[in-house]
């Protein structure tokens, strides 16, 4: 789908890019001064989503919209990277626009929060799983 029209014609600095490369879509995220995130309101309460971790990896503020009792929320404000605000609240999004315009937040990241969620350590986590998985079919399997 087409997101041109979402941006008005008057706002240059605010302009539908289309879709990138992985790895342009990433160094915009690492340049950018506040990096926008919206979570589905329908997504599991109990989910994580890859776009979060790849914010998170980027190390830049966000301002998510989402449902305050969100897993990613909690987690994104455990990483002192976010601002949250429920997504169909306009005047708490304009509100915490101006908080961000006006330098009245100044975002905390922590590392020990974030660094298990960058990929290196989610894959090393993954490969243990698959690791253990075939470990455990070895033992179980009947020996010829």
């Amino acid at each position: 789908e087409d997101c041109k029209h979402y941006f008005l014609p008057e706002r240059p600095e605010c302009r539908w890019l289309g879709f990138l490369p992985h790895r342009e879509y990433r160094q915009r995220l690492r340049s950018a001064s506040i990096n926008l995130a919206w979570i589905d309101p329908y997504l599991s309460v109990q989910s994580y989503t890859g776009k979060l971790l790849e914010y998170l990896a980027a190390g830049r503020p966000v301002l998510m919209l989402g449902d305050p009792q969100c897993a990613a929320v909690e987690l994104l404000q455990r990483s002192g990277l976010g601002l949250t605000v429920e997504v169909g609240d306009v005047e708490a999004i304009l509100a915490a626009l101006e908080k961000i315009a006006r330098g009245d937040w100044h975002p905390q990241p922590d590392d020990s929060v974030i660094a298990p969620f960058s990929a290196p350590q989610q894959t090393a986590v993954l490969a243990a799983i698959f690791n253990e998985a075939i470990l455990s079919l070895r033992r179980s399997s009947p020996q010829p």
